[in-house]
């Protein structure tokens, strides 16, 4: 009977060994770029605003994309609700240095502009690499991109900023955000859908 256990607990930790060291072994080709994320001031980011300044960066390797040689991006949209569609927003050119490259990107509302079906949606944000050789197969991070809304409330007679003041933003499918204008009179809202918004200012 113990002999029986000690086959069984042999073959069991054997199964354990093979699992493991098929599973350290490399599968796939290794792609010549790694490391891509999107950055804000130095920091990697998964979203952002409209209108901000954001980066691409990402190393290289292997023989087609040695120092000195050119990257090229085609960056665009994509419609989360329909992903089938891509929009182009702009291609980016760049220099590969030390082994890594950079591209810094300003990303446009008015890119959208013609791109909106009437529902709100977060735009997400991506990107193809080229170089000489053509399309490079590699999976690139989406950023998200958010809209914003920022004003400030000033008395028509004095000037002053309206502090602590009630406000609805209106959105085409009826719903409203409620709030109150801080201490210097501004409405700021972040994270926002891409999409119509009216601002109302409620008497009181």
């Amino acid at each position: 009977m113990m002999k029986k256990i000690l086959s069984v607990a042999f073959v069991f930790m054997c199964a354990i060994f093979v699992f493991v060291s098929c599973a350290s072994r490399p599968t796939g080709k290794v792609s010549p770029v790694f490391g891509l994320r999107w950055e804000q001031d130095g920091k990697a980011i998964g979203r952002c605003h409209l209108m901000d300044n954001v980066s691409i960066s990402g190393k290289v390797r292997g023989a087609d994309f040695s120092d000195g040689s050119e990257i090229f991006l085609e960056v665009y949209y994509v419609n989360p609700n329909d992903k089938s569609v891509l929009h182009e927003i702009t291609n980016l050119l760049t220099t590969i240095q030390n082994g890594a490259f950079k591209c810094d990107l300003e990303l446009s509302s008015k890119d959208l502009e013609n791109y909106s079906s009437g529902e709100y949606f977060v735009p997400e944000v991506s990107f193809k690499i080229k170089n000489a050789a053509g399309d490079v197969s590699v999976r690139t991070p989406v950023l998200k991109a958010y809209c914003w809304i920022k004003t400030q409330f000033r008395d028509r007679k004095t000037g002053k900023a309206i502090a602590n003041h009630s406000y609805i933003i209106y959105k085409s499918d009826g719903s409203e955000i409620r709030g109150t204008t801080d201490e210097n009179g501004y409405v700021n809202e972040q994270w926002l859908p891409f999409g119509s918004y009216y601002l109302d200012f409620i008497d009181e």
